[in-house]
């Protein structure tokens, strides 16, 4: 009976289900990413990012916090946290991003 249930719900579940629609954008959009961390932004939808701005959408990306505990690389908190910043714009402009808010909370200070 179990197999029989479950049988039936696979198939009405595939039956169903949404259908995924294609990405796509009209272009002339806005939007906003809203990075915790200098480099998430990167990490989470450098692709997408690439196809608004195929698209002619405007890209806004807000760094919340500052990166200064990054451990990539031996450097004090305060200089750690302006070669974080100085990397998220040299990322924002090879995504072709120009608006580049930076709020530079401390990370895990605030």
């Amino acid at each position: 009976m179990v197999g029989i249930w479950a049988s039936g719900f696979g198939i009405a579940g595939w039956l169903l289900r949404p259908r995924v629609r294609r990405w796509q954008s009209p272009g002339n959009r806005r939007v906003l990413v809203i990075a915790p961390h200098p480099d998430d932004e990167v990490a989470g939808c450098a692709g997408t990012l690439l196809l608004h701005r195929e698209r002619g959408d405007e890209v806004c990306v807000v760094y919340v916090t500052d990166g200064r505990r990054s451990r990539a690389l031996p450097l004090p908190p305060q200089e750690m946290a302006r070669h974080r910043r100085q990397e998220a714009v040299e990322a924002a402009r090879a995504l072709g991003v120009t608006d580049v808010q930076w709020l530079g909370l401390p990370e895990g200070e605030w």
